[in-house]
């Protein structure tokens, strides 16, 4: 059997190149192609492949596979990637935007029998499609633009690493003697430990100052208590319990307050968008518990990035009430966006400044309930690096 992860670096190798024929060339002429795209699967044979790929090439230049961890067996290999290519072609109905677009992906390969070159017979691609859709303009999800931000973080991170699917020899121990029916179980529990160990290594890589175990992940220093020595005239005394070291806890991000009568701006930076029909109920501003667990899935997300500075969070109406109390609605909104956003960013050096701007710059024009739906949104602009 071919080395599947050979095949998987003649492939990332082809994309870079933007080369379709040297894309084809790492399937074999029977591969399957599957592509997950949330729950629903979408499977590629023959000239479907190839269309699929002249797709992906004719809408991203300058594709880039960054594997960061590799799982590999005797016979497929689980790779966690990132996808990324500047977006200047048409793809999937979506204009060029020439955007660089970051998706993470999943690919688990197998590959077919011994062949002059190794070739990929089934290829599974679990795509973050929403991040995708996101970058591309073709809609306006927030989960999806927090997930390309997440991708983005991860391109950086240098080098893959490689674990292997191997028994151990304690576990291959155990299975000695075993009783009939139960080997099945027991390779069940090491695949889970496995498939536990991966998720755990693609965690520490992607956490920012990983290399010192002793930081926790809100930056507060983890100490180890210190264990005191029994006196040595009684040696039968149990040894004094140590005082555990108290910790501070980590200072909440300032939420700015607006001076008096002064005019809201948009700075410069990436934004998310939440739409408000979505986040919250009509004609309230309580975020919805499922809003709520989104906005701190999305700073757990900025805490990753490493985001320092000033987050903007805006809000929007459409222009079905009044100017006052859209306005009010928009600031009330915003304000309780950001109050989540502090509780997930304790102990981060940043400031979050909730601003109000009612009516007032829509995207789209407000004659028709699909329109009007767009303008209510709460809007998380990221300041840009420096």
């Amino acid at each position: 059997m071919n080395d599947p992860s050979t095949a998987l670096r003649r492939l990332s190798a082809a994309l870079d190149a933007g080369d379709r024929d040297a894309v084809m060339a790492c399937f074999t002429d029977d591969a399957t192609v599957h592509v997950m795209s949330g729950d629903k699967r979408i499977t590629f044979t023959g000239n479907d492949i190839r269309d699929a790929v002249d797709e992906l090439l004719t809408g991203f230049d300058n594709i880039r596979m960054t594997p960061s961890t590799r799982l590999e067996s005797n016979s497929q290999v689980v790779e966690e990637s990132v996808l990324s290519g500047d977006h200047t072609g048409s793809f999937v109905g979506a204009k060029p935007t020439s955007n660089r677009v970051h998706v993470n992906v999943k690919l688990t390969a197998s590959a077919g029998p011994d062949a002059p070159q190794p070739g990929l017979k089934s290829l599974l691609v679990e795509a973050d499609t929403r991040a995708l859709l996101a970058q591309i303009g073709a809609n306006q999800d927030g989960i999806g633009a927090a997930g390309g931000m997440l991708a983005t973080v991860r391109e950086r991170h240098q080098g893959v690493r490689i674990l292997t699917a191997a028994v151990p020899p304690a576990a291959a121990a155990a299975d000695v003697g075993a009783a009939p029916g139960r080997s099945g179980s027991r390779r069940r529990l090491v695949a889970m430990a496995v498939a536990a160990s991966l998720l755990l290594v693609v965690f520490m890589a992607w956490r920012p100052g990983s290399s010192d175990p002793a930081i926790a992940a809100d930056g507060i220093h983890a100490t180890p208590p210190v264990a005191t020595s029994a006196p040595t005239s009684t040696p039968s005394q149990p040894a004094a319990t140590p005082t555990p070291t108290p910790t501070t806890p980590a200072k909440l991000p300032v939420i700015a307050t607006a001076a008096p009568k002064s005019v809201p701006r948009v700075q410069a930076g990436q934004q998310v968008v939440l739409r408000s029909d979505v986040t919250f109920a009509f004609d309230s501003a309580a975020l919805t518990p499922a809003a709520s667990a989104a906005v701190t899935r999305l700073a757990a997300q900025i805490r990753s990035a490493g985001v320092k500075g000033t987050i903007q969070i805006n809000g929007y109406t459409d222009n079905s009430g009044t100017v006052a109390y859209d306005l009010a609605l928009s600031r009330a909104r915003a304000l309780a966006v950001a109050r989540v956003l502090q509780s997930g960013l304790a102990g981060r050096p940043v400031t979050l400044a909730p601003q109000a701007f009612g009516q007032a710059n829509p995207v789209a024009p407000n004659t028709t309930d699909a329109n009007r739906a767009r303008n209510r949104r709460v809007t998380i602009v990221l300041p840009t690096p420096r």
